[in-house]
């Protein structure tokens, strides 16, 4: 298979490097080109659904001319023209088209999980906990609006397949000890710190983000961490664009044994401007606290990494900011653990759980509830309306618990402390430490039934364990899966290894970096091509500067010489004696 792909990307980079070549250098027009040679991202097009069957397909849309711009599952919405759409499906992928004449900027996600958004603006898409609506521009001016949608499209979604799965999932395999010690460290959970921590933070009056009260609560929060023994604990400030600071509060648990592997439990703490907002969202706020407060003196094989998110409300900013940043850092993250609006009073025995593909975290979570605290937990699917999304989308494994019953009292100022639950909650979070901690000392991360010690994809559920190229790495999570590329580089972060990417910047065309997009960048393709088809290949002659005939100049008789070199690669005839020696005599790499 991994001469196939070589192949492949060898007629590819041919294709590519010719429309450059020739338009670079005879157009006389950079803009021109650059028009062309940009993925089109026009202010309208359509919207299709694009399904993946396999890591080949996921390959496609990676690197093919629609723009994914939300991932669901191994379904992706993506945004483009019919022209593009017809490429994709000409090579094999199976794509709908939902909506045409769409102007980017005009897609929301439904935020509510009640009928009100539906009455008001179009539907373009649902499925599960997924409302795609086309909304007027105007509408963005509104604060409601704000709170109850999300944008579509401001973050480019992590394109990958992964394989499906029927089977149900067993309690990972635990060491004996923390095994003998679950029960007890669930007990640890005490509904007197969750009460207290909720009123504590309804009196925090109208906790909005970037307001006195809202850095009030940010300041007690950072004192509990610090009050439970973490000697990392700090607030991480970021901007929306503007010059009002927004914070995070993140508190963190190294782990014993694998301490790169990291378990993300967080709650966004901010609130609606009208509202005491105990459910939305002290309620998970209080779920991070406590975990924290009983893990703190635990120990455990993996990282835990405790964070309230702030800014939630008006956009999911805090946690985009942090997954955005993880994902760019290669931070290896097994799962992150969302809790919001967990303690209505209504509730008593059942709770939604949202998830992506993997459901088998969700599955975990509801063994766990059957087991220890009698709350029956019913998978709902996918859901974009909090803070597990932003780290869906940049490809992470989540869980989103939410409370069954929805609260009457959402964004009111009727959502305080008399409309809470505390056994609820406090069972709620007793479950929740039971997943998350088993997980963390677990033989089996991704639940897959393959152990830690010999899983190929150890954080991607992958029990087929299928590895085109032998590389140690399964192709679920393999960058490259038709190349043997053990150290995955990938210096665009575009998820597709260097080793198959065709060029590192292609989606813009500027290969060297540089600002511009000029003969230098067709230089390094047409190099990139030369070293596939000769192994004798040098990078100094023909080179990435475009002397490709090594006569001290950058001009058209290099373009004659790659085409002659290209052309007797394949072995289709003579060398034209008004073209220079493939392999020049002033190349003395080639006698």
């Amino acid at each position: 298979m991994a001469g196939n792909g070589k192949t492949g990307r060898i007629r590819q980079a041919l294709f590519v490097g010719t429309v450059l070549i020739f338009g670079l250098m005879y157009s006389g027009s950079a803009t021109q080109v650059e028009q062309i040679a940009k993925r089109a991202d026009p202010a309208t097009g359509n919207v299709y659904l694009v399904t993946l069957r396999s890591n080949a397909d996921a390959a496609i849309l990676r690197t093919g001319p629609l723009e994914p711009i939300l991932r669901l599952g191994n379904e992706y919405l993506a945004f483009g023209n019919e022209t593009a759409a017809a490429r994709l499906r000409s090579a094999g992928l199976t794509i709908t088209l939902l909506a045409t004449d769409v102007k980017k900027q005009n897609l929301a996600l439904d935020r509510r999980r009640d009928n009100l958004n539906i009455n008001q603006y179009e539907l373009l898409y649902e499925k599960e906990n997924i409302r795609l609506f086309r909304v007027e521009q105007s509408v963005w001016l509104s604060a409601t609006a704000t709170t109850d949608l999300l944008r579509v499209g401001a973050h480019r979604p992590k394109v990958i397949y992964v394989e499906p799965s029927e089977a149900p999932v067993s309690i990972p395999r635990l060491t004996s000890a923390a095994l003998a010690d679950l029960d007890s460290v669930i007990n640890l959970v005490e509904e007197d710190s969750v009460t207290a921590y909720m009123y504590r933070l309804e009196a925090f009056y109208r906790r909005l983000a970037g307001t006195d009260s809202n850095y009030a609560a940010r300041d007690y929060i950072l004192a509990q961490f610090q009050s439970f023994g973490y000697t990392t604990a700090y607030t991480d400030e970021f901007f929306v664009g503007g010059s009002t600071p927004f914070y995070n509060v993140v508190a963190v648990k190294p782990g014993t044994v694998s301490p790169g592997l990291q378990i993300i439990v967080g709650a966004h703490y901010d609130g609606v401007g009208n509202s005491p907002a105990v459910d939305d969202n002290a309620s998970g706020t209080a779920g991070v606290l406590e975990m924290a407060r009983v893990l703190s003196n635990i120990d455990n094989n993996v990282t835990f990494i405790f964070v309230a998110f702030d800014n939630e409300e008006g956009g999911l900013h805090g946690s985009w900011h942090y997954a955005n940043r993880a994902a760019a850092q290669g931070d290896q993250i097994i799962l992150m653990f969302n809790m919001d609006m967990i303690g209505f009073l209504s509730n008593d025995d059942y709770a939604h759980l949202s998830h992506g593909e993997n459901w088998h975290y969700a599955d975990l979570w509801w063994q766990m509830g059957q087991t220890y605290t009698g709350i029956d937990g019913i998978l709902a699917g996918m859901s974009g309306a909090s803070d597990h999304y932003p780290f869906y989308q940049n490809g992470y494994d989540i869980i989103y618990l939410h409370e069954y019953d929805w609260s009457e009292q959402y964004h009111s100022p009727r959502d305080s402390t008399t409309y809470i639950n505390f056994d609820y909650t406090s069972r709620m979070i007793k479950t929740s430490l039971a997943t998350v901690y088993s997980l963390g000392n677990s033989g089996d991360f991704d639940l897959d039934g393959i152990a830690n010690e010999i899983d190929n994809c150890l954080f991607t559920y992958n029990p087929s364990q299928t590895n085109s190229d032998a590389d140690t790495l399964g192709d679920a999570c393999d960058n490259c899966p038709t190349i043997d590329n053990p150290g995955q580089a990938d210096a665009d972060d575009d998820g597709i290894g260097d080793d198959c990417d065709l060029c590192h910047c292609m989606i813009h065309c500027d290969l060297n970096i540089d600002g511009s997009i000029d003969p230098l960048d067709v230089a390094i393709i047409v190099n990139y091509v030369y070293k596939m088809l000769d192994s004798r290949a040098q990078t100094s002659c023909p080179g990435d500067t475009g002397d490709w005939n090594c006569d001290s100049s950058v001009d058209p008789m290099d373009v004659t010489w790659y085409v002659q070199f290209v052309y007797r690669s394949f072995g289709s005839g003579p060398c034209d004696p008004c073209n220079c020696d493939p392999y020049p005599d002033n190349c003395p790499e080639y006698p």
